[in-house]
């Protein structure tokens, strides 16, 4: 990879790749590998496996049929010059002998995923033209066009071996495009890119070279739609170099502990994000995947406590969504840094999926990056950053993203936009790189690595999938009740977007979720917006909309708490009712309340996989049980009432029946108090989550050896102990006058300096001078592995022993600085501190003149609190 460094223009390395066909190498590969297993489905119970010498038979048989269709039944090509076959099939293995014997007879694929509203479906066979839908069932939509997948199967065993075709008879309809992909279009309706045989073959051995599948790495998982664009790679690089391709069902997507399973199963070594009983029984080694799939797994694993998890799974690989450094914290506290490896990859289908990647060793990379960034081009491919008027920019400034190369695709069916997105490239003369792709993206180039920066149009991306704001809106406007609509995203990139449509109507009794359900008819799940009804539309001078007022509007509805329906609910069932409706109205939103009730769908309502998990899990910490599998499948929260498990351990107050025995710290206790601290900063919410990445243990041992001696001296700190006589707690309290100099300690620092501003401040107000004696309370921590209940009881217990013990050394009053909301609650509302300093944590400059917390939300606060002992 070659950089300028002078203006913004990265290389990557020129490689002079095979030019065969992709069908001709899978038919080689089949030859040397006819007994080893080709591709696995593994449904209800029952595992379908085909060995690569199967496969490579009944895809030949199959395109005998379709050949005889092709150069027989008087069908033409498209506008484009394309055959295209539409296939119109559930992800299974009958799917990928479809792929393969419509490559056989000589024509493109074109996915037609059978969740497609009609209208979508329609619109994409119109534009497209395909002369033949292969479907697991038919439809009746396309008369004649529509064969099912069993039929061609039927057929292509009576075939004759006279009617057989020859490759050489096949040559009038070989061509270089092998797949159309519908993507969501600026004029609000989907339009087709032509991905041909060159770009998806630059892409995969790039990937061959860069990823080389390993000696044990036998395994490999297609769980991407097959309209998406990361499906390509999912599926062919395995079957293009002798693997097993293991088909993951639709159904295992939405459940996170499915997917888990069957990576384990199959000891699966890459992932690419986008599933976890699959993945672990047939031990997968890599995966492909979106973030937010990424976090929720994550998720799961920290819910199930269990090290043992995924751990032939080497790679994992991000795409289709923004990567937050926060995921990558969280990936690192799941699996140890150097051992594993994760890989941001950044593209569009037009740029066949990929076209940069970083590569992601230890947290230690990102130190010098604000973003986790989207890294360098792939070979064969080079991304330029433009102004407005097509001109380089210079080095470290912003531009958007246009790219060259043997990755770009032939461009859209029909042609449409063509000339917006593919122009020509002035600065090049090589024939690889004639045309620019303009991407819409915006980025900067930060020490060789590109950084994205937004999007420059209505486009985004949602769960990987790109989706056009403009599309959504222009389905409401079919809709008669609506009078105006206008589709806006919330936080876009965030891990937190939302898609909202803001509409007026002309009936009075259209509810939101009435709109929503309309909705949900025309479009992809995914698609579908929250709702909001407003009475009129706000506008701008210039006769715009005014959008910022609407995002306005919205932020002060979610403060607006509706009223949560009991109505159904049985009197023995409210009080876990009460839990549940409560809970999931903290995770959704209050806008969520009003439609929250018995009959009521977690999913319909706001809920998605990651917001579930969540739901689970403060679930769980207020004392209430339920499976992952059944939350999930549950139709609606009377079926959730019905499956919850309440923990009888617990008293009234909803913490559990628990005693604690409070200990003076000895020089014993050393070894436990560093390890359960250390621990607590990565288990435990607060602001040390965003500083745990630059904060090795042997920064925190350091630390703790400088405060060791001082600690025992002075005999104000202490551990308690629960019945079971295993250390619970640790308070470290210290004389402010004799608070000992403390120089290192990695991230820890920057919380220390933060501490020492706060409590300068709350000094000059309670300790003007030395008649004034102050204890200073450190810090708290509590054993990561108790419950929420059992960490609010071991910390109220420590914040009055550390009065106790204040008012027994004959201090005037304690200050601290509470950097968790737990202990932010408890002092001000339970024991009575007074909130003296109150610091939004993103906004803190550090004397080193960065923010090391920028990346916490705005209501993660550091606090500074004093109290009178005698008080």
């Amino acid at each position: 990879m070659s950089e300028n460094t002078t203006f913004s223009i990265l290389r990557g390395s020129s490689k002079c790749y095979t030019g065969n066909h992709l069908i001709d190498i899978f038919d080689n590969i089949a030859n040397r590998n006819e007994h080893h297993s080709a591709v696995l489905f593994e449904v209800n119970g029952q595992c379908y496996n085909h060995t690569y010498s199967e496969l490579a038979r009944i895809t030949t048989e199959l395109s005998n049929i379709l050949r005889n269709i092709m150069l027989n039944d008087n069908v033409s090509c498209n506008n484009d010059g394309d055959y295209i076959i539409g296939v119109r099939m559930a992800p299974s293995d009958r799917m990928i002998m479809a792929l393969l014997a419509i490559w056989k007879a000589g024509a493109a694929y074109l996915p037609l995923d059978p969740e497609f509203p009609k209208w979508r479906t329609e619109y994409i066979v119109n534009d497209a033209k395909p002369i033949l839908i292969i479907s697991d069932e038919v439809s009746n939509w396309f008369q004649q066009m529509e064969l099912s997948f069993e039929d061609l199967l039927d057929r292509s065993k009576k075939i004759q071996s006279s009617e057989r075709i020859t490759k050489d008879d096949n040559c009038r309809v070989q061509q270089d495009i092998a797949i159309v992909l519908y993507t969501s279009g600026s004029t609000g309706k989907p339009k087709g890119v032509r991905l041909p045989q060159t770009a998806i073959m630059n892409r995969l051995q790039w990937q061959f070279q860069e990823f080389p599948f390993g000696e044990n790495e036998s395994v490999c998982v297609s769980k991407t739609a097959l309209a998406f664009v990361d499906s390509v790679a999912e599926i062919w690089g395995p079957l293009l170099n002798g693997r097993t391709l293991l088909v993951v069902p639709k159904k295992y997507l939405t459940n996170p502990e499915k997917i888990v399973n069957i990576l384990e199963k199959y000891e699966v070594q890459r992932l690419v994000l986008k599933i976890v009983d699959i993945l672990e029984k047939y031990e997968v080694q890599r995966l492909v995947l979106v973030p937010s799939l990424l976090k929720s797994l994550l998720l799961f694993l920290e819910s199930q406590g269990n090290e043992a998890y995924l751990r032939n799974l080497r790679l994992w690989i991000c795409s289709g969504e923004s990567l937050d450094r926060v995921v990558v914290n969280q990936f690192y506290k799941c699996f140890p840094e150097n051992s594993y490896r994760l890989c941001n990859f950044y593209g569009s289908t037009e740029i066949m999926a990929d076209v940069t990647f970083y590569v992601i060793n230890e947290l230690k990379q990102l130190e010098s990056h604000d973003k986790v960034p989207i890294g360098i081009p792939i070979d064969n491919t080079v991304v330029y950053l433009l102004d407005e008027n097509r001109q380089i920019v210079q080095a470290g400034t912003v531009g958007e993203v246009f790219v060259s190369g043997l990755n770009l695709s032939a461009g859209y069916v029909n042609k449409t936009d063509q000339e917006e997105r593919f122009i020509d490239n002035p600065f090049e003369t090589d024939p690889d790189h004639k045309q620019l792709f303009r991407t819409g993206d915006f980025a900067r180039i930060e020490n060789g690595r590109l950084i994205f920066e937004g999007r420059a149009d209505s486009q985004i991306k949602i769960g990987g999938r790109r989706v056009d704001l403009s599309e959504i809106q222009q389905l409401m406007y079919t809709l008669d009740e609506i009078e105006k609509a206008i589709v806006l995203c919330y936080k876009p990139g965030d891990i937190k977007q939302e898609l909202l449509a803001f509409v007026t109507v002309n009936n009075p009794n259209l509810s939101a979720l009435l709109i929503e359900a309309k909705l949900r008819k025309g479009l992809m799940w995914y698609m579908v917006p929250k709702v909001i009804v407003i009475e009129k539309m706000p506008f701008l001078v210039s006769g715009k909309i005014d959008r910022q007022e609407l995002i306005k509007l919205y932020e002060s509805l979610e403060e607006t708490e509706g009223e949560i329906n009991y109505d159904d609910i049985d009197s023995e069932q409210m009080e876990a009712a009460t839990v549940l409706f409560e809970t999931v109205a903290s995770v959704l939103s209050k806008r969520a309340r009003s439609a929250i009730s018995a009959k009521a769908n977690f999913y319909e309502i706001g809920g998605n996989s990651i917001n579930s998990i969540s739901t689970i899990s403060k679930l769980r910490e207020r004392g209430y049980h339920i499976g992952i599998g059944e939350f999930i499948s549950a139709k609606n929260f009377a079926e959730i009432l019905s499956l919850m498990q309440a923990d009888t351990n617990m008293d009234k107050s909803g913490c559990p029946a628990k005693t604690f025995r409070h200990e003076p710290l000895k020089d014993e206790h050393k070894n436990d108090v560093i390890d359960l601290t250390y621990r607590s900063l990565y288990h435990q919410p607060g602001l040390q989550e965003w500083i745990v990445w630059n904060t090795s243990k042997s920064d925190f041992i350091h630390l703790i050896n400088q405060l060791w001696e001082s600690l025992i001296e002075q005999n104000l700190s202490f551990v308690i102990k629960s019945d079971n006589e295993k250390i619970t707690g640790i308070c470290l309290n210290f004389d402010d006058a004799h608070f000992p100099e403390i120089k290192g300690g990695g991230g820890f620092n920057w919380i220390l300096e933060l501490m020492k501003d706060i409590e300068n401040q709350i000094r000059l107000k309670y300790v003007p001078n030395d008649n004034v004696k102050a204890m200073n309370n450190l810090f708290i921590t509590t054993e990561p592995s108790q419950s929420h209940q059992e960490n609010i009881a071991a910390v109220e217990f420590m914040e009055k022993e550390t009065l106790n013990v204040a008012k027994k050394h004959n201090f005037s009053g304690v200050l601290c600085t509470n950097i968790s909301k737990l202990t932010q609650q408890l002092a001000s509302e339970v024991l009575n501190y007074e909130l003296v300093v109150d610091v939004q944590a993103n906004q803190y400059v550090a004397e080193d003149g960065t923010k090391p917390f920028a990346e916490a939300p705005d209501d993660d606060r550091a606090q500074g609190f004093w109290k009178f002992v005698n008080e």
